[in-house]
């Protein structure tokens, strides 16, 4: 019998080409990856973070978008190494963070001083650097000094001729019992040259919770008070004022005005100014070491006349009964009309924030509601207004919200009258606390009691707890 017909083998090659290549394709590649592994070359997984360009460093996201000098800011991406370095700015003009922490997809980095007003994020690792697409705000607050005194909490202040000026107040930290101190001193700082002056103390006695308001380049200073303690620390009495001083910054002089009328002594209130006319409205009244009024009441002073009147209407009922009587109310002046709202009342709960505002007409003595601010159920006791550019501003003070426990605040809203419109604008450097609302505000104390500020033509200053002076510009 003939043999088995045997072919040739590149008949064979010809049938199964396409499998050998298969084949062949499939032993090089893991000859390759066995022979990585005898030398120690480890292949990353799919999930450690290294992209498909072969190991260069990108940013994905970065927050806040909005920050100050020291936050923190937390970077998202990948091929972050060790010797990563972080910038801020523009091409020409970039200034270098502080690296907190690193890994391979997350940087924590403590923001420079000296940012420009807006920029991106620059990221340099292992000699490639990455750029974010989005681009950050440098808040609108910039140190621009140091007040040159011992810090203090709820003092006065006011602005006239591109001057600030600031007085009074209490000894830092507060509630220091029988060791607290009231200051009656005034410096200036003069917002073009960057230079402080001391100026004639003021006459009254020293106090804490003042109110101030300005007229014709003159400021008119009164009302506050003092508390009075045992040795042991325990309060023995609580003195308010109803005394009121006026301030010539051309001649450096005080002198002191009419009284404001018996009974109508008060802390906490607010004070501002329209068409040659002072306002003092609300706050509180206290009438023993433990007992406190809170006040819905208004007056007017004239400096024609130099005399004082009580006003025939009261802050309205918003709801609940007693609602009406507040202590650190928010105001500023817009249109020849003041907005006035927020604060805290006696019998305020974690349902019933004050959030809601009033626009009062001094020439109908009206009070008609504008749109409450965006923190509808929470209440802002003890913040701050200034009006700038025919925008109204507020920030700082502290929120008492639903879970009945105080906030200190950073976030700062806009007031546009024309729309009747709340805008959420970028957050100041440090929360404020305590702050009257005013048109030039006063006491704007921060982290739990120190500083106070004041609004010029064309922005805002604010003395903080660190003895910084803040500055505002929209």
């Amino acid at each position: 019998m003939p043999g088995p017909v045997r072919r040739p083998l590149h008949i064979l090659r010809r049938i199964n080409l396409s499998d050998m290549k298969v084949i062949l394709l499939s032993l090089l590649a893991f000859m390759i990856a066995a022979s990585a592994c005898n030398k120690g070359v480890v292949f990353p997984a799919e999930d450690e973070g290294v992209d498909s360009t072969m190991g260069r460093v990108t940013i994905n996201d970065f927050s806040p978008e909005v920050f100050y000098e020291g936050d923190t800011v937390v970077i998202h991406g990948v091929n972050f190494s060790e010797d990563v370095e972080v910038w801020f700015g523009n091409a020409d003009n970039k200034t270098q963070g502080t690296v907190l922490q690193v890994s391979n997809k997350l940087l924590m980095v403590a923001a420079p001083g000296g940012l420009n007003r807006s920029g991106k994020v620059h990221v340099r690792s292992k000699g490639i650097t990455a750029e974010s697409r989005l681009m950050y705000i440098a808040g609108q607050w910039w140190q621009v000094g140091e007040f040159p005194d011992s810090m203090r909490a709820y003092g006065f202040s006011f602005a006239i001729g591109g001057k600030v000026y600031f007085g009074g107040g209490e000894s830092v930290p507060p509630f220091t019992a029988q060791f607290t101190t009231y200051s009656r001193k005034l410096y200036a700082y003069d917002t073009l040259a960057g230079t402080w002056e001391m100026k004639k103390d003021f006459p009254g006695a020293g106090r804490s919770n003042a109110s101030v308001f300005v007229i014709n380049g003159k400021a008119y200073v009164g009302n506050g008070g003092v508390v009075s303690y045992s040795s042991t620390g325990s309060v023995t009495a609580r003195t308010n004022f109803r005394d009121f001083y006026e301030y010539n910054p051309d001649t450096d002089t005080w002198h002191r005005i009419a009284d404001m009328p018996a009974g109508s002594e008060r802390l906490d209130a607010c004070g501002f100014a329209i068409n040659g006319i002072g306002y003092i409205g609300m706050g509180l009244r206290e009438s023993g070491p433990f007992s406190t009024v809170f006040l819905d009441d208004f007056y007017k002073y004239s400096p024609l006349t130099n005399t004082w009147m009580k006003l025939p209407v009261t802050f309205p009922v918003i709801g609940t009964v007693g609602r009406e009587k507040r202590r650190g109310v928010t105001c500023f002046v817009l249109n020849g009309k003041a907005i006035i709202g927020g604060g805290g009342a006696n019998n305020t709960n974690s349902n019933s924030g004050l959030a809601d505002f009033q626009r009062f007409d001094p020439v109908a003595l009206t009070f008609t509601p504008v749109a409450a601010h965006p923190e509808r159920y929470y209440y802002r006791i003890g913040g701050f207004g200034f009006a700038i550019g025919g925008k109204g501003y507020i920030g700082g003070g502290s929120i008492f919200n639903i879970t009945q426990s105080f906030t200190l605040q950073r976030v700062v809203y806009a007031f546009e009258d024309a729309t009747n419109t709340w805008t959420t604008l970028p957050v100041m450097p440090q929360a404020a606390f305590n702050a009257m609302g005013t048109n030039v505000p006063s006491p704007i104390p921060h982290n739990g009691g120190a500083g106070y500020g004041a609004a010029t033509e064309n922005a805002a200053y604010y003395l903080g707890k660190s003895n910084r002076l803040w500055k505002f510009q929209p």
